[in-house]
């Protein structure tokens, strides 16, 4: 898609995608747009990570919901902004590295050509806060479907609230993929915010990471390092 027929999408519209709040058909046109240019991914990236560093902001999100004294929140809407999530990070990565089929020569000779920054290695920050097991299981997808289009990038998945869930030694369900993911690959990190271990602990839980699994004292403050730092962030 070219820059005279690529559409102009308005902050509006790209904002209700990032919230899920778009139907099918409208999602998927901004999805195959992201997926021709890496630019707009970019973009709907950062918006989202926008979104979430304000909304961290502005409430105790690492707080366990029963230490707030409030239901722990369950939103139905997620489903959707969930799968567009993923797309998008798909997208991103096909943007980045090109579609199927396309002339592994012709990529060579473009990167040969590009500047320093635009050949250096896809990073990627997976952010997961829910417990659900679409979630983790999403996540864990997401990961394998960037090492398979970015061997020699960096992948980071980080958790807080609720998605410490993913890398708690007695509720993961998913310890032996997380064990066989980082005995394959070396790029890849699996992150628990301080934290949010801090406040389940001070609510009473006993919470054990498990040994694979290494700490960052904020999740906010790591999201914005690496926002920093030009990595793509994805919201799961």
């Amino acid at each position: 898609m070219n820059s005279e027929t690529r559409p102009d999408f308005s902050e509006e519209r790209l904002n209700a995608f990032v919230d899920g709040e778009l139907a099918p058909a409208e999602r998927d046109e901004i999805l195959a747009a992201a997926a021709e240019d890496a630019g707009l991914g970019q973009r709907l990236c950062q918006l989202r990570a926008i979104k979430e560093l304000l909304r961290h902001a502005y409430e105790e999100d690492c707080l366990p919901a029963q230490a707030r004294g409030r239901p722990r929140r369950v939103a139905p809407p997620w489903r959707g902004a969930l799968a567009a999530g993923v797309a998008l990070a798909v997208g991103v990565l096909i943007g980045m590295h090109g579609r199927p089929g396309s002339d592994t020569a012709a990529q060579s000779a473009s990167a040969a050509t590009a500047s320093p920054a635009a050949t250096q290695p896809a990073r990627m920050l997976i952010h997961l806060d829910h417990a659900e097991a679409e979630h983790m299981e999403a996540a864990l997808d997401l990961v394998e479907a960037y090492l398979a289009r970015a061997q020699d990038g960096r992948i980071e998945v980080l958790v807080n609230s609720h998605g410490l869930d993913l890398l708690r030694a007695d509720r993961t369900p998913h310890a032996g993929r997380i064990a066989d993911l980082l005995l394959r690959h070396d790029n890849v990190s699996f992150i628990a915010c301080e934290q949010a271990i801090a406040r389940f602990e001070r609510a009473g839980q006993k919470v054990v990471i498990l040994p694979q699994a290494v700490r960052t004292r904020s999740a906010i403050a790591h999201i914005a390092d690496r926002l920093q730092a030009g990595w793509t962030y994805v919201k799961v």
